[in-house]
This record gives structure tokens, C-alpha cells and sequence, in this order.
């Protein structure tokens, strides 16, 4: 899962190759507001504006890096170490434990997993690893506080032999 932040662009990859859309988007917030510019008028902006085009390559280019990275952690790190850095987003950069920045308070274990590259199920044992390991804590069964630097030590952990 790709998470878009405010004034994102997603789609040029069809702009830039004439293809399909390789994604499917999903908004997550109800007041999510999206601005739907057709792929003729951004083509005929990008000729008359190459460095347009430039950003919008930039930036799909940038995309894939993300996906690839995600890949590769998704074949090489446990999946205690996955959630860590799933829930790093959602970190405050603070000592200690600190409250979790939102959405995550309200995100469902399956909503994590799917963060996470992984299933609910397994989900449920790494939030208890790291619970047990003081990176998180938990309220009413959702993650409620995490500290930073003990989350960013799991996400660096190498899959347990």
C-alpha cells in the first residue's frame, strides 16, 4: 500500500507510457477531496511545459524507489520488523513513549497488516513482540503510544533464524 500525502499526484505513470493505471486508489478519510485532471490535458500542459513532464517523471520515479524498497524489505526482514516500520509513520519524533499520531489510535490490525505486507493474524503476534518489548502500547486493543526509537531498532532487525 502506497499512502498519499496532500497535493500528491498519482496516475502519470499512464501519462508517461501510454498505458493503463497500474494502481487502484482508496480513499481513507472521509473529507479526502480529489482533483481529476484528464491525461490530455496534462499531456498537452507537459508539451507545452516540459519541466511538468520532469515532475511528474520525478516523482513517478521517486514512487517506484518506494515500491521497490518495499519489495525487497518484504523478502528480507521479519515481519516484526515490517509493522515497526509500518508504525514509524506514525512515531513522534520524542523520547520514550509518546501518543501515536493519527490515524493510527483508530487503524484496525488487518488496516496495519495491509501496511505491513502481511495478514491480520500475523500482525497480532508482532504487535505483541514489540509490546513485550516496550516499542508500543496498546489501549482496548489498538496501538495507542510508541516510541520511536525502539520501533526504529525492529524495523532494523534481521529475520529471526
Amino acid at each position: 500500500m502506497y499512502e498519499i500525502l496532500p497535493v500528491d499526484v498519482f496516475g502519470e505513470v499512464a501519462l508517461l507510457d501510454h498505458g493503463h493505471t497500474l494502481l487502484r486508489f482508496l480513499a481513507v478519510t472521509p473529507d479526502t477531496v480529489v482533483l481529476l485532471v484528464s491525461l490530455e490535458r496534462v499531456r498537452a500542459l507537459a508539451e507545452r511545459s516540459p519541466a511538468v513532464l520532469h515532475v511528474l517523471a520525478m516523482g513517478a520515479a521517486q514512487r517506484f524507489r518506494s515500491v521497490i524498497d518495499r519489495f525487497v524489505a518484504h523478502l528480507s526482514l521479519s515481519t516484526t520488523s515490517r509493522v515497526a516500520q509500518a508504525l514509524l509513520a506514525y512515531a513522534r519524533p520524542t523520547i520514550g513513549l509518546s501518543d501515536a499520531l493519527a490515524p493510527l489510535p483508530s487503524l484496525t490490525q488487518s488496516e496495519i497488516a495491509t501496511r505491513a505486507g502481511t495478514v491480520k493474524e500475523v500482525v497480532s503476534r508482532a504487535l505483541s513482540d514489540l509490546e513485550r518489548d516496550g516499542a508500543i502500547e496498546r489501549r482496548k486493543g489498538h496501538v495507542a503510544r510508541l516510541d520511536r526509537a525502539k520501533l526504529v531498532h525492529a524495523a532494523a532487525e534481521p529475520p529471526r533464524r
